[in-house]
């Protein structure tokens, strides 16, 4: 959703969650014998209980998946959010030096927006200055207008669906590399509004032993290289790429318990992570 004032598409309706789509699409692809690479890229808008058909599953669910990536959306099948707006970081930013330019800026653009409102009122709108969706009108008004602000994790939905997830992932004995991603392949903090007040990234990473992070082959470039990850490969690891907030203690104990007490974890730092190729692939250069 572009504004995220809106209230949220409801697909299913309360604890309706068997009867969401994905979740029907990924529990009928569990039973496919010899599946052994999934890709959901979306982002996608799935309910918390997504992995609870898994967790649940009678018998060995995916027998055969050894690749499996997730990629959803801020916004929940069933009318929610994973996301809240981080009012305290903002208002906390207003008097912080580091983002003393910013705010200036930001006061200026308001300022022209509101003079050009006096000039130009929304009830009088311009066909070069408004869209027409339907001939001569309606126009496209400010309800539509891009204001993405949501990067405080819910705990009320994220963390259910990460402690299921790693259940999941239990259940799975053939899966050696698990990844889940908030948004799109090279999402990052710059799709929000007050960027670079708040950022609203999430990447959760599980490699078996023997596992490595990116494709050998070179062609395809992979979208994200950890390249200190080849020194730990005989080991397992958790990689956390979370910004600004840590996840709650219960949802790191479930992973940090899944992955075992010789794992390599380590919390990817967005300051260590650079764009190449004009922003189709990112390198991670942090010490591990």
């Amino acid at each position: 959703m572009q504004n995220e004032n809106l209230p949220v598409h409801k697909l299913v309706s309360n604890n309706q969650w068997g009867q969401e789509a994905w979740f029907k699409v990924f529990n009928h692809l569990a039973t496919f014998p010899n599946l052994v690479t999934l890709q959901l890229l979306g982002p996608l808008v799935i309910c918390p209980e997504f992995f609870r058909g898994i967790v649940e599953h009678p018998g060995t669910p995916f027998p055969s998946l050894v690749e499996f990536e997730l990629q959803f959306a801020p916004e929940t099948a069933d009318g929610r959010w994973n996301y809240e707006r981080d009012d305290e970081a903002i208002e906390r930013s207003r008097s912080d030096p580091e983002y003393k330019d910013f705010w200036e800026e930001w006061q200026e653009d308001h300022d022209e927006e509101d003079q050009e409102n006096e000039r130009h009122p929304r009830e009088s709108l311009e066909p070069d200055r408004d869209v027409g969706v339907f001939e001569d009108g309606p126009y496209m008004t400010d309800v539509v207008r891009i204001d993405q602000f949501r990067s405080l994790p819910e705990a009320t939905t994220l963390a259910p669906f990460l402690i299921d997830a790693s259940k999941a992932v239990a259940r799975i004995p053939t899966l050696r590399k698990f990844i889940l991603k908030h948004d799109n392949m090279l999402s990052d903090g710059a799709d929000l509004t007050h960027y670079p007040i708040v950022s609203r990234v999430f990447e959760l990473w599980y490699l078996k032993a023997g596992m490595h992070s990116s494709p050998l082959k070179e062609l395809p470039c992979p979208a994200v290289r950890i390249p200190g990850d080849a020194a730990h490969i005989n080991r397992n690891r958790l990689y956390w790429r979370v910004d600004r907030w840590k996840p709650w203690d219960e949802v790191v104990a479930a992973w940090h318990t899944l992955a075992g007490p010789d794992a390599k974890i380590v919390f990817l730092e967005e300051k260590n992570w650079t764009s190449y190729g004009g922003g189709t692939f990112r390198v991670y250069e942090g010490e591990f």
